[in-house]
């Protein structure tokens, strides 16, 4: 039969082996989510064989902001102004549409979406702004 201290001790062991499960399981979820983001994000329709990543990630708590760099695109191409046109029209509705950040606008918070010249993070070329609101304003 136990004790009271021991059953004290068997109670925080518990607790402690839950808090660890569940740390470790919130890890293992949010990877998943990058992963499938990332994925999303390559597939992004661009021209002329540029290709899109997610070179950044972060959660606020209250704002999520993607970088996303496009690599080939040059501002010295003569249709840089149409690509930049097209690549933010094609990053805003991947953003409004992805199951991942439906989630995140779904629970009242913000997306920031920086598009970039990748390998030049400092080199954006479209910012925006996104919440569940604006996303219903367009009709993707």
């Amino acid at each position: 039969m136990l004790n009271k201290k021991n059953m004290q001790l068997l109670r925080i062991l518990i607790g402690f082996s839950a808090l660890i499960c569940s740390i470790i399981y919130g890890k293992l979820y949010s990877n998943d989510e990058l992963e499938r983001l990332e994925q999303g994000i390559s597939r992004i329709h661009l021209n002329d064989g540029d290709t899109a990543m997610l070179t950044s990630f972060y959660d606020s708590g209250k704002v999520i902001v993607l970088k996303i760099g496009i690599n080939g695109l040059n501002r010295d191409e003569r249709q840089f102004e149409a690509k930049k046109s097209l690549y933010k029209k094609q990053a805003l509705k991947f953003t409004c549409k992805n199951k991942v950040l439906e989630k995140y606008l779904s629970s009242g918070k913000r997306i920031q979406v920086d598009l970039n010249i990748e390998g030049n993070s400092v080199d954006m070329f479209a910012n925006f702004n996104l919440t569940t609101a604006r996303c219903g304003k367009f009709s993707l």
